[in-house]
């Protein structure tokens, strides 16, 4: 909503507005938020499980919903209801679905991952996973051009404040009140703290969407969260 606000007081376009908020909205949880939460909380199991529940649960079925409503909106596609709705419920249908109720059903079972077989198929499902942040990242370079700032400064730092201060800030806020571990209240600022997700601008390119302009600003919270992250950890955490 802040990003509705702010981009329509730019005077941006209905193509480029629906590429702003989408990359001002939806961050990184995966992609960069579990590599950075392994490595601030080594060793910690539950570190990990509330990353995954964070972003999966959190993160994955607003971007796959609300994110998917949001690019058909402002691309101007004429998308019929049943094409909406089937979009819209694309989430439970994805491979990150299947994988995460899939996992829980193992766990819950005792699935005996040392075992060989398992193990062996575990190592190939990672494989696939390593593609699949291939293709997007591939998909966001072709995008991409190197003139980032072409997509206008005021743009630039506008998604950058909004997505890796404000974001974090408004989730940091309320936690006083909700008697969370502090182990959890630390992830969830984190996650918050993330880049924009790559799956934004895979979005926006699909629904007719500004996706060019999508990539600059993912690209340039990518870059800007490298200072923006220690920031927020070193404040809020």
């Amino acid at each position: 909503m802040l990003a509705w606000q702010v981009g329509r007081w730019m005077g941006l376009d209905r193509p480029r507005l629906g590429a702003f908020i989408l990359t001002a909205g939806f961050g990184s949880s995966a992609l960069l938020g579990y590599a950075l939460v392994s490595e601030a909380f080594p060793g910690q199991g539950q570190a990990i499980v509330d990353a995954v529940i964070i972003s999966e649960l959190g993160v994955g079925p607003a971007l796959f919903t609300i994110g998917v409503m949001v690019a058909i909106y402002f691309g101007g596609q004429q998308v019929g209801t049943r094409e909406k709705v089937s979009a819209a419920l694309a989430f439970f249908r994805s491979p990150i679905f299947f994988a995460l109720a899939g996992g829980l059903v193992c766990s819950a079972a005792g699935l005996p991952i040392h075992n060989p077989v398992v193990a062996s198929l575990l190592d190939g499902l990672k494989v696939v996973a390593g593609a699949n942040t291939l293709a997007v990242a591939l998909t966001v370079g072709l995008i991409l051009r190197l003139n980032v700032l072409s997509a206008g400064v005021g743009l630039v730092a506008a998604v950058c404040a909004i997505k890796l201060i404000l974001k974090p800030l408004l989730v940091w806020l309320p936690l006083p009140l909700l008697g969370m571990p502090e182990l959890g209240k630390h992830i969830l600022v984190l996650e918050a703290a993330m880049p924009s997700a790559l799956l934004g601008v895979v979005l926006a390119k699909r629904y007719g969407c500004d996706g060019g302009l999508a990539a600059k600003l993912v690209f340039s919270t990518t870059i800007a969260g490298g200072a923006t992250i220690l920031l927020v950890a070193a404040l809020l955490i």
